[in-house]
């Protein structure tokens, strides 16, 4: 294996480069290997396994499929193989296998990432988490620009516990910050903050590499906020979480969380959330689809932050 990668915690090795993603210095021997080959659809009638149209899944592998773009089978817990469609653009392959692929390798190794998006304000950490959509990403940009805060992580983290310290921290593992069109503007005043490319085509989405901007050291995690959609106009509702119903209510925030029980990883979830909020304030926002961006920074400043 000629390349060699680390996302998330887990060592790869592959034959080709994944992209823009930066190169580790090689393992030795690899937690996962990435192969290129030919893929099929699973045959039907298998036991215990799950069949969707453009997936099929059990304990033992998961298979996704893309129309047009790639195929992808996770065997076990340490290969996956991908083929890419005729036609298909590198770029968009690697969208779907940083998005979903790895998310469910990682969760199969018993690693699990939360849906949110992490910020510094000097030694602590705050992870917002919230579905696609619900503006993560616009938040983590906004902070940055305008309060000086340091992104850490965007879309997917990964919250590690320190022996040392007996905190949970997140340090950047993927070093890129992906904004729409009209959220460009963040980007170039954040110091730091490298030149954006396209992430899919025809998709009016941009990464940009954030190498030079995130800190160079874990961050302790000091608040949990979760980010939630309500129907009423133009209202934003806050409340803060406490006792044994942070666990069940911030276990839904886990990336791809409708995986773990087919997986067989709900206990082993169940046990790291417990850990992860214990100490740490857990805060719920609501807000409306009406409500306005600057509205809403401002109440997150205001309420959370302060």
């Amino acid at each position: 294996m000629k390349y060699h990668y680390e996302v998330f915690g887990l060592q790869v090795s592959c034959s080709f480069k994944l992209g823009h993603y930066p190169p580790a210095p090689s393992p030795g021997a690899p937690d996962v290997v990435l192969i290129k080959k030919k893929l099929a659809r699973p045959v039907d009638g298998l036991d215990q396994t799950v069949y969707k149209p453009y997936s099929v899944y059990n304990q033992d592998f998961y298979y996704l499929e893309i129309s047009g773009i790639a195929r992808f089978l996770i065997q076990g817990k340490d290969t996956v193989y991908l083929e890419k469609m005729p036609g298909a653009k590198w770029n968009d392959v690697f969208a779907f296998l940083f998005d979903t692929i790895f998310t469910v390798l990682l969760m199969k190794n018993e690693i699990f990432v939360f849906h949110a998006s992490a910020v510094a304000f000097g030694r602590k950490a705050l992870l917002f988490c919230a579905g696609g959509g619900l503006g993560k990403s616009t938040l983590a940009a906004s902070l940055a620009a305008n309060r000086g805060a340091r992104i850490i992580e965007d879309d997917r983290c990964l919250l590690e516990f320190n022996k040392r310290s007996g905190n949970f921290q997140v340090r950047n593992q993927f070093p890129f910050i992906e904004l729409w069109k009209p959220q460009h503007g963040f980007a170039s005043r954040i110091k730091g903050v490298d030149k954006g490319y396209a992430i899919r085509t025809a998709i009016a989405k941009k990464r940009f590499p954030i190498h030079a901007h995130v800190p160079a050291r874990a961050v302790r995690l000091d608040k949990i906020v979760l980010v939630n959609m309500n129907q009423m106009e133009d209202k934003i509702e806050y409340d803060q979480i406490t006792g044994i119903e942070k666990v069940r209510v911030v276990k839904n925030y886990t990336h791809l969380d409708h995986m773990l029980k087919p997986l067989g990883k709900s206990t082993a979830h169940f046990k790291h959330i417990s850990q992860v909020v214990q100490g740490v304030e857990v805060h719920r926002v609501r807000k409306s689809r009406s409500t306005k961006l600057p509205k809403f920074i401002k109440f997150i400043e205001d309420e959370i932050i302060a």
